[in-house]
Parts: structure tokens; sequence; C-alpha cells
């Protein structure tokens, strides 16, 4: 994968519209290839600009719409969907991925660990915004952390995510 730098406005037009013109024009092998290619290897940057513009380009479908067409429901076409999701809306999908993790009874650990300590000190206090607007159901993530957890493990969590003051 590239690594993150400056978007690339004409080149992901181009890879745009390449992958519709693959979409309706070409066999589905073709089509699948071609989407691999591009979400293995351009830099997330590069994929959300594409994804941005394809709609525009497609005038039918989203890029993940046009994933699901070329794909089916497939653990491909869910792959490239994270892939797509993640690179568009990066603190949503982490967001979303808390959520899930405490999200009705019991707390799913492993998924909090794994949001919590691979996000800490990157952007987990814009993650925690973005899940108190959208997804905390009126309750910050604050809130939702000492409902959902408790003791030591409730102190590390609100410290770790910088929400212990």
């Amino acid at each position: 994968r590239q690594p993150n730098g400056p978007v690339d406005e004409q080149l992901a037009k181009i890879d745009a519209e390449v992958l519709n013109r693959y979409l309706t024009q070409e066999k589905e092998s073709a089509a699948k290839e071609k989407f691999v290619e591009v979400f293995t290897q351009e830099s997330w940057v590069q994929i959300r600009a594409i994804s941005g513009i394809f709609q525009d380009v497609s005038k039918k479908y989203t890029l993940n719409g046009a994933i699901k067409k070329a794909f089916g429901d497939g653990d491909t076409s869910k792959a490239l969907q994270t892939i797509d999701e993640f690179a568009s809306q990066p603190y949503d999908y982490w967001a979303k991925k808390l959520r899930a993790a405490m999200k009705g009874m019991g707390t799913d650990d492993e998924a909090m660990r794994r949001v919590i300590i691979s996000r800490a000190e990157i952007d987990l206090r814009d993650i925690g915004i973005v899940f108190g607007q959208r997804y905390g159901d009126g309750k910050t993530l604050n809130k939702w952390i000492k409902d959902d957890l408790g003791g030591d493990y409730e102190k590390l969590a609100l410290a770790v995510c910088g929400l212990d003051d």
C-alpha cells in the first residue's frame, strides 16, 4: 500500500473512471481484479478521494454499491467495504466498533481493548467526540464507559481515552 500523502485528485478521478468502466463493460473477473488492485495498492487518503468521486463518475452507484455489484455479499466484498468505510470515515468506523463492543448485555472486552489501545494517542479523542455525536444515543463515550465497565478497568479505559479529567 502507498503511504499517505497528498491526494492526487486527477489520479483519483482516473481510478474512479476505470473502476466504473470495469464494472459496466468488462468481464466480472476483470472488474474484481481491478477493485482488489486499487484497494490494496492505493493509500487510505487516495481511496477516500476515489470513494468521494466515484458516485459523480458512475451516476448509478456509490463505491460501496459498486463493490456489492461486483462481489455480491461474500468475504471479499465485506473486506473491500470495510476498507472503503475506514478510508472514508475513520472516526465513524472506530466509533461504531466501540458501540458494538459495549452494546447489549456485557462488554466485548477484547474488541473494546483493541480499539482503545490501537487508537490511543492517535485519534481516540476525536473518535470519542464522533461516538457521542452519532452513536451514543444521547450519551457521551465517558458515560457509556462508566455505565458499561467498573473498577480499575473503568478507570484505565477512561484514562487511556483521555476522559479521566
